[in-house]
């Protein structure tokens, strides 16, 4: 992680993938979209909501007022990216005194950049998913993800994503969700980590797991729904670990036509539970242990 941290020098007067060493700095218009997902999202914003919105009915019509307005927001997007351009191309004669005014706007035109691929993004989506990413940070490494890609990588938001990952092992569950553990457990080291599934780079593998990588965790995630998806679990019942929007999305893959390819939904839901499933997070934690438990040479 220190290592993506390091601004390589050859990128010093470059108005992109400058990073700063703070949290991610974001635009006017990226933090609308992070109220408009909050407001449209059952679960509200994905840092600090635990539980079902009461309001439960008013969500089809809070998610026809987030679809009339996305496109002011990719507006006042695009307006932004204009200005904080030409501030950028201002900052520069500040260059050989100060390098920090066009680091800043150079962050600014990398959000708004961003700001109109998310808004135009969630468009389509907005009526899809049950819960959206509601950070920008975590919305470039989930579209990153989905179609395997780094175009909209930026150190400090991968860095955001890490911590937040880190942060969410400490979230508790309840006794009545605790009974899943085990078989969660018991599923992801002897089904999900064989060589059917990784072959030779098993043990590489393993040890990317044990050492908390994010890409991998995901490809655990994506690897155990596939499983009760459409492989060797597909005619057992879904576990109750997995939350509603990913049970929702096996069985509606269960019941389509075996030959569509479900890869990209399948990524999609991965990333999703990671960011919702509190319990499905918990268990992962527990595994790593028991794989490391099992394997002490890795």
């Amino acid at each position: 992680m220190n290592n993506i941290q390091q601004r390589p020098e050859n990128l010093d007067t470059s108005i992109h993938n400058i990073d700063t060493g703070r949290k991610p700095i974001r635009c006017l218009s990226s933090y609308m979209m992070t109220g408009l997902m909050t407001f449209r999202n059952p679960y509200g914003n994905e840092d600090q909501a635990q539980t079902w919105n009461n309001l439960k009915s008013l969500i089809p019509l809070k998610k026809v007022l987030v679809e009339i307005a996305l496109p002011l927001v990719t507006v006042i997007a695009l307006v932004e990216k204009i200005v904080y351009t030409t501030l950028w191309t201002l900052s520069l004669f500040l260059y050989p005194i100060t390098k920090k005014p066009k680091e800043f706007m150079a962050k600014m035109v990398q959000s708004s950049n961003f700001s109109i691929v998310w808004s135009l993004f969630a468009l389509p989506c907005n009526f899809i998913f049950t819960d959206a990413p509601t950070h920008e940070s975590t919305m470039r490494y989930g579209i990153n993800q989905v179609f395997g890609c780094k175009l909209f990588e930026r150190a400090e938001d991968t860095s955001y994503v890490n911590d937040k990952w880190q942060r969410s092992k400490d979230l508790n569950v309840t006794d009545q969700e605790v009974q899943h553990d085990a078989t969660a457990v018991t599923l992801i080291i002897d089904d999900v980590f064989t060589e059917e599934i990784y072959g030779d780079d098993l043990e590489a593998k393993i040890g990317e797991f044990l050492d908390s990588d994010v890409n991998m965790i995901l490809d655990v995630l994506e690897q155990t729904i596939r499983l009760y998806a459409s492989g060797k679990h597909k005619a057992e019942p879904i576990p109750g670990f997995f939350t509603e929007a990913t049970a929702r999305g096996i069985r509606q893959i269960r019941t389509s036509e075996e030959n569509i390819d479900h890869g990209q939904q399948i990524k999609g839901l991965a990333f999703e539970e990671s960011q919702k499933g509190r319990l499905a997070k918990e268990i992962f934690q527990k595994a790593n242990t028991a794989l490391g438990e099992k394997y002490p040479n890795l």
